[in-house]
């Protein structure tokens, strides 16, 4: 069950205390989650993500898995996301689309009320055509749901979504 922590950006919370109860709602979703997603060619696909909360619930990592329906790997993915020496929430990922971790800051977190909340971590500047560029969107449900998206542009391609996933707790 979602845990409210009434999570605000107002001047009353300072950043790193903001920072640290997103982390908090984060680990607050441990527990493994499966689900139907689709992906860039627009092909559906089995989607498997373990939410694991590490040293003291000062960081998570998840464990992504998506496979077509047959069988076939389409990403897989080991995710990191804590604190970082600035004390701003930061998403580390490998996966097996690229050969390198790859770092995501944190953007914006925005909850809409009675829904969900939704983190947005990018890669590279969304509106610079000339580069590729990432961004992952984690949106945690109140209903228990979780949903983990991707959005990205090749150099002089559009940005737009390109594979997203909701999940159900399943243990």
């Amino acid at each position: 069950m979602h845990r409210n922590l009434n999570i605000s950006e107002t001047s009353l919370v300072s950043p790193a205390l903001y920072m640290k109860q997103l982390l908090e709602m984060l680990c607050s979703r441990a527990g493994v989650y499966e689900g139907i997603g689709l992906n860039d060619h627009h092909h559906e696909f089995n989607g498997r993500i373990e939410v694991v909360p590490v040293v003291n619930e000062y960081g998570i990592n998840i464990n992504y898995t998506a496979k077509g329906i047959d069988n076939n790997v389409y990403n897989e993915e080991h995710t990191v996301i804590a604190l970082n020496n600035e004390n701003k929430i930061t998403l580390w990922t490998l996966n097996n689309k690229f050969n390198t971790m790859l770092q995501f800051d944190f953007r914006h977190h925005k909850r809409i009320h009675g829904e969900k909340d939704i983190l947005i971590f990018g890669f590279g500047d969304a509106a610079d055509k000339f580069i590729f560029r990432e961004e992952i969107s984690i949106e945690i449900w109140d209903n228990g749901n979780i949903s983990y998206n991707y959005y990205w542009g090749q150099p002089t391609g559009d940005f737009l979504a390109r594979s997203n996933l909701t999940v159900s707790k399943i243990m």
